[in-house]
């Protein structure tokens, strides 16, 4: 039963590769700001995404399926990431960032005050690598820009 579940895991993969492998081959750039351009991209995941999906097919394992409370801490990870997604214009790249951090570390058994100093020195050096060396801006918020939208 769990060598099935690998294969159709794989299968569901192998289609999730062609679709993005699809819409990876219809993507056409106006102007080109590198030789290669954005397709390549993600045809080249789209190929290592297949490649690898052909082995799950091909080898399947025994899996071992976590139990209740990984599950919940798995769900309690996908909510997080979808609040920091959420809130990432409204809040701002640092204060986003640094509740999700928290949020995370206590998933991780970290404590709150961790997890704080972690968000913090995270989203700060994120934040300073983007918008300096990288010259790519992150959101700043529009909760602080007055208006709140």
């Amino acid at each position: 039963m769990n060598r099935m579940t690998d294969r159709l895991f794989g299968l569901f993969l192998l289609g999730l590769a062609a679709v993005f492998g699809g819409a990876g081959w219809g993507i056409v750039a106006p102007f080109s700001y590198d030789p290669l351009g954005p397709r390549p991209y993600p045809l080249l995941l789209a190929a290592v995404l297949a490649v690898m999906a052909i082995w799950m097919l091909l080898k399947p394992q025994e899996v071992k399926l976590p139990g209740g409370r990984v599950l919940g801490q798995a769900g309690l990870l996908i909510a997080t990431l979808v609040f920091y997604q959420m809130t990432f214009r409204w809040l701002g790249f640092i204060l986003s960032t640094i509740i999700a951090v928290m949020l995370i570390a206590r998933l991780f058994k970290g404590s709150w005050l961790q997890g704080l100093l972690t968000g913090v020195g995270l989203a700060l050096a994120c934040y300073g690598l983007f918008n300096t060396l990288l010259e790519i801006p992150l959101p700043a918020g529009t909760i602080f820009a007055g208006n709140g939208g």
